[in-house]
């Protein structure tokens, strides 16, 4: 003991010196301990196998086995645990499992001295004895049900394996998973499904399961793969099986991905499965009906959506909140369509109010964001910000971090929009310090542009420009052309005059989608011309590519429906509110500008 204590002190390890205080009457297994720590947590020494083998020997079988269970179990046991055991008397074996200097009781548990000597333990037992011991430790954790807030399906799923019965891990697996669902542990979710799928391939059920926590975690090649594996594996079921699949795939695809065109595909190859069916689908039908018409909302007829309502309106059930969800949410969209924005609210509340209720954190988000964005083409900011709160108030504790994530982007545009600069700075910091947290390079990109977008409004040019470019990675749910205007003009005002000009013609190059708002490249690139133009020295250049720049912006606010501008950012992007182009501020803007230059203010538009 005298030599122990020398090698704990020389070792300062805290772990050695529990050992050296009570080793009293076993200084050999405590000698044999601290040399196997001293070696580094690895590999059990030989000389501790044959101490614990010597140890164990003149043990009685009960004594044994409550040895070998806390061995398997991994952890110490409570006391109603140890009443689950096979044993005459479990108490007499605890008392002299104690006595034998391996085992010990901490606040009130029983558990091994130190985790090298459960592994000793461990490795003592034959492997055709720790396979049934694992099964039936297994067994006894779900007969005990939960204590101390362990999650018992996942410890019953492990033991389950490691005694070979993987088949019979996969229900212990499936509930794990539910039970991380319901605390938002989404991570720890999607592990427990990939496990059971790695034993299960061939559940449908859970591939779907699979799918739809993809979407919630905004993750679309892993949600897609999940719903192709799905329906690959249903083809042969029936068709109101395979409906209700391509509607739960629907589903996804209008809440936190937003892909108008799949949500569509998903609805109109559910209504061809319903039509085959010979089962009643009511709901199915409706639920269909009510995703096709949304979809039609968003990026396809209005007058289709409408018309899809209709039909939809006449086989309503009151108090079912799904079809209040699912009628709501595109009955919104179309007055928005249709820009009538304020009667876009109600829709929008009735349907964010009672798919919360259902338990959907991630299709109310959708609701309130799409209401925020018909109160900020109203005009009104604060009844946008209020929409906002719900909406993060919604989805607050589920996880959903990523949703989260658009919300503070969206906050950040209304609060930049009316003119509340300070506090969108504050919305898009917390945005890019939650985008650092999930460490996904869509999200990091999609925060630095919104961060640089408001630098660029408050007047700090070289930040703005360093977000900017740091935004414009592949993927990243932003207009690229816009995106290299913004930074062009960034650079223009900080006089880095060449690299203005480099992005003015990399803009140029870039392919233009419908959410880059093609109307308003010409008259806003015509501006950063100017800017460049005025910072070089040539006001009489800066001059005329200002007026170029009004004339445009005048003719967009002409022709300028913001219904459509808001639903193109919803289709192309998936991000409701933000992205918006708003050409009444931008031709002020540009009048300004001119003004500033024509009565020789040149340090008003660039320093």
């Amino acid at each position: 003991v005298a030599e122990l204590a020398r090698t704990a002190a020389r070792l300062n390890d805290t772990d050695v010196r529990r050992v050296v205080e009570r080793a009293e009457g076993n200084p050999l297994l405590a000698v044999e301990t601290a040399r196997a720590i001293g070696r580094g947590h690895g590999d059990v020494a030989p000389s501790l196998r044959g101490s614990v083998r010597a140890m164990l020997t003149p043990l009685s079988g009960e004594v044994r086995k409550l040895v070998e269970v806390v061995a398997v179990a991994a952890r110490p046991l409570q006391p109603k645990e140890l009443d689950r055991l096979p044993l005459r008397d479990p108490d007499e074996a605890a008392a002299e499992a104690l006595q034998s200097g391996m085992l010990q009781v901490t606040d009130g548990a029983i558990g091994f001295r130190h985790a090298l000597l459960r592994d000793a333990v461990y490795e003592e037992i034959a492997e055709p004895r720790r396979r049934s011991l694992h099964h039936s430790w297994a067994h006894a954790l779900l007969a005990g049900g939960q204590a101390r807030g362990i999650p018992r399906p996942a410890e019953a799923a492990r033991h389950l394996r490691l005694a070979g019965a993987d088949l019979e891990a996969v229900p212990q697996l499936v509930r794990a998973a539910a039970e991380a669902r319901a605390l938002a542990a989404l991570e720890q979710t999607v592990g427990y499904l990939e496990e059971a799928l790695t034993i299960a391939p061939h559940r449908a059920d859970l591939w779907l399961e699979l799918g739809e926590l993809e979407a919630w975690r905004v993750r679309r090649d892993q949600a897609e793969a999940a719903f192709e594996r799905a329906t690959s594996l249903l083809q042969e079921a029936e068709p109101l099986e395979r409906a209700r699949a391509w509607l739960r795939r629907a589903r996804a695809y209008h809440g936190p991905i937003c892909v108008p065109r799949a949500v569509l595909d998903s609805a109109r190859t559910a209504i061809e499965l319903l039509n085959l069916s010979e089962q009643p689908a009511r709901a199915e039908r409706s639920e269909a009906l009510a995703a096709w018409a949304w979809a039609e909302a968003v990026a396809g007829s209005v007058e289709e959506a409408e018309r899809l309502l209709e039909v939809l309106s006449a086989d309503e059930t009151a108090g079912d909140l799904l079809r209040t969800y699912d009628a709501g949410h595109a009955r919104a969209l179309a007055l928005m369509r249709r820009g009538r924005f304020i009667e876009a609210y109600g829709p929008s509340i009735a349907a964010g109010d009672a798919i919360a209720s259902a338990g959907r954190p991630d299709l109310a988000y959708g609701c309130w964001a799409n209401a925020a964005s018909a109160a900020t083409a109203a005009g009104e900011h604060t009844r946008a910000l209020e929409f906002l709160d719900r909406g993060t108030a919604a989805i607050a504790g589920h996880g959903l971090q990523s949703l989260e994530i658009h919300l503070l982007a969206q906050k950040s545009f209304v609060l930049s929009s009316a003119g509340l600069l300070a506090q969108a700075r504050d919305a898009a910091k917390a945005e890019q310090a939650l985008a650092e947290q999930l460490a996904q390079p869509a999200l990091l990109a999609m925060a630095s542009h919104d961060r640089g977008l408001i630098a660029l409004e408050e007047g700090d040019h070289s930040l703005a420009a360093t977000l900017l470019a740091e935004s414009l990675v592949e993927e990243a749910p932003i207009s690229r052309a816009q995106t290299r205007l913004a930074l062009a003009e960034a650079l223009a005002r900080s006089r880095q005059l060449e690299r203005a000009a480099a992005q003015i013609r990399a803009t140029v190059l870039e392919p233009v989608r419908p959410s880059d708002f093609p109307q308003a490249l010409v008259p806003r690139l015509a501006r950063v011309q100017g800017l460049i133009a005025l910072a070089n020295g040539e006001p009489a250049e800066a001059r005329r590519r200002l007026e170029e720049s009004i004339a445009g912006w005048e003719h967009v606010v002409e022709r300028t429906v913001r219904a459509e501008s808001i639903t193109t950012v919803l289709a192309d992007l998936g991000r409701p509110v933000v992205g918006l182009v708003e050409p009444e501020r931008e031709l002020e803007r540009a009048r300004a500008e001119l003004q500033a230059i024509n009565q020789g203010g040149i340090s008003a538009v660039v320093p």
